[in-house]
Order: structure tokens, then C-alpha cells, then sequence
């Protein structure tokens, strides 16, 4: 079965040579397969104001890139029973000079796009492997570091190669590294990214599947791969104290992964109703604002946190 994404400019209300009405032609043929593939659309201003200003934020992005304009926060996780901190998950963040603080939910998928993913991918994780050697250093336990990965960036044929140079380069202890993969890495086959988990997992590294029911969803493929985690999305944290029917979820959820022998992160934990909740049904890790937003430099909050044990 053959589908077509048609992008369609008309003579003379959007051009007047073929050089812009192919342009804008393929402007909305691009806009067609984000909207969902296999329909036609025409151009319009207002679409044409929509591609120069992605036009301007990838450039800008690849500018960004070249100048180390991209840094990490880091949002710490800790262990629902003890309480002690156990990883910090790192963040891509961009401040422009002059544009000032550019959302994720506006640069990312710019990245993923224009394939740019790769590259700030792998600068993320240089940036997090460096700093996880810097709070190692000073605490009196093995504290992780957990990097998202892209299912673009996972795709790649040197991916784990890329992985172990980094780790060689800044000397971090590959179990102290966890990967959140997506959903979404399972598109280019069960069995490639299977081999590629297990190359990962035999170097030590962790492995999570990140926002867990918001995007694939097969729940066949979970047994036959290596994951430690499963992360439960915000999305079914958010009313889980005030709704029954989003606690039976999530206690499902759980019980799941229990059933598996997979370790529960539950992210999006914001007031102490809910962090009861989750600690009641069993969940092991919990991440959320009510416990830690994420900040630029974790030494510190290692630092607080090693005087309070003390």
C-alpha cells in the first residue's frame, strides 16, 4: 500500500516563478506529513510565516550547538521508601542570547526534523557524564545519571560505539549511567533494537523505557527486551489521588512491571497526596517537583543532601 503526503502552491496567489511555488509546495507537503501523512495541503501565509520561523530556530539551533549554547539541568530521583537520592535525570535547556530561554518542546522536535537530534544528543550525554564524575566524587554513594535518548539517535549503526567513546573520554562508570529510551525506538524492528539494548546492558549501562504508555504501546515486545525501569508518564500521576479509576491505573501499571521484573520510576509527583499514593501502591523511585525541580548544578544538591545524612 503506497500513501502520498501532496503539498500544493497555486499560480499566481503564492508565486509568480516556479522556483518559489516549488518551494512553497514543498513547504506544505512537509507540513502535510506533521499533520498526520496521507493528505494533501495547500500553502498559505500563515504556513509560510510557520516554516521561515523553524527555518530561523534550526539555524539558530545549529548555531547554538557550535557555540555550547545548549546546557543540562538535572532533576534528582529518589528511592520511594528510603528516600535517598538516586539518580539525577539530565535535561536538555537552551538560553539564546537575545531570544532568552527556548523551550524543549520547541527545539526538539526542530532537532529531530533536521536530524540535529544526533549530534545534541551525544553532546548531552558528554555534558552528563562529565558532571555525574563531579557528584560521584563527593557522595558517599553511588548516585546515576540518566540521559534521554531519541529513537532517531538509537537508530543510528554506531550508536553504542558512541556510547563507549563517551564513556571513555570522561572516565564515568558505565553503571552509572541509565538510558530512557522512548516508545518509539521499537518502530525500526523488536529484534534490532533488542540487540542493541543488549550490547548496551553488557557494558553495564541501565535502561529505561521513558513515558510509558503515551506512544507504542505494545505490550508484547516488553518481555522480549532487556529493560531495569519502566517510567510511568505525569500524565497518569496528574489526578491519581483524585480519581479512582487513574489510581487503578497506575496500580496496574505497577504491578505490571512488578510482575516483570522491572523497577517502577513514577515521574510527575507534585504534592504529598500523591506521593503517598505512590509509595502505598509500590512504586520504587519517585521524580517530581514536590521533591526536586531541576537545577543547573547538582553538586549542591548532592552537597545538602550528604549534610542532612550526616
Amino acid at each position: 500500500t503506497i500513501g502520498a503526503s501532496i503539498g500544493i502552491s497555486l499560480y499566481p496567489q503564492n508565486g509568480l516563478n516556479a522556483s518559489e511555488l516549488m518551494q512553497q509546495a514543498d513547504s506544505a507537503m512537509y507540513a502535510a506529513k506533521r499533520n498526520g501523512k496521507n493528505q494533501a495541503m495547500y500553502f498559505t501565509p500563515d504556513l509560510g510565516t510557520l516554516v521561515r520561523e523553524r527555518l530561523n530556530l534550526e539555524n539558530q539551533l545549529r548555531e547554538a550547538l557550535t557555540r555550547g549554547d545548549i546546557h543540562a539541568h538535572y532533576q534528582p530521583e529518589f528511592d520511594a521508601v528510603s528516600g535517598r537520592l538516586v539518580r539525577f535525570e539530565a535535561l536538555a535547556r537552551w538560553t539564546h542570547p537575545t531570544l532568552g530561554v527556548i523551550c524543549p518542546d520547541r527545539f526538539i522536535p526542530v532537532a529531530e526534523e533536521t536530524g540535529l537530534i544526533a549530534s545534541l544528543g551525544a553532546y548531552i550525554l558528554e555534558l552528563a557524564c562529565t558532571e555525574a564524575l563531579k557528584w560521584n566524587a563527593i557522595s558517599p554513594y553511588p548516585v546515576q545519571v540518566a540521559v534521554n535518548v531519541s529513537s532517531i539517535q538509537f537508530g543510528r549503526d554506531t550508536y553504542v560505539e558512541e556510547v563507549i567513546q563517551t564513556l571513555n573520554r570522561t572516565g564515568l562508570r558505565p553503571d552509572l549511567l541509565q538510558l530512557e529510551l522512548t516508545e518509539s525506538v521499537m518502530i525500526d524492528g523488536i529484534h534490532r533494537s533488542g540487540e542493541t539494548m543488549r550490547r548496551l546492558k553488557g557494558l553495564g549501562i541501565t535502561l529505561a523505557i521513558d513515558d510509558f504508555g503515551t506512544g507504542y504501546s505494545c505490550l508484547s515486545y516488553l518481555p522480549t527486551l532487556p529493560f531495569d525501569m519502566l517510567k510511568i508518564d505525569r500524565s497518569f500521576v496528574k489526578e491519581c489521588h483524585l480519581r479512582p479509576e487513574r489510581r487503578m491505573l497506575v496500580q496496574s501499571l505497577i504491578s505490571l512491571s512488578h510482575n516483570m521484573g522491572l523497577r517502577v520510576i513514577v515521574e510527575g509527583v507534585e504534592n504529598e497526596q500523591q506521593l503517598d499514593l505512590i509509595t502505598d501502591l509500590k512504586g520504587n523511585e519517585i521524580q517530581g517537583y514536590l521533591l526536586g525541580r531541576p537545577i543547573p548544578d547538582p553538586v549542591s544538591k548532592v552537597l545538602s543532601l550528604c549534610q542532612n545524612e550526616r
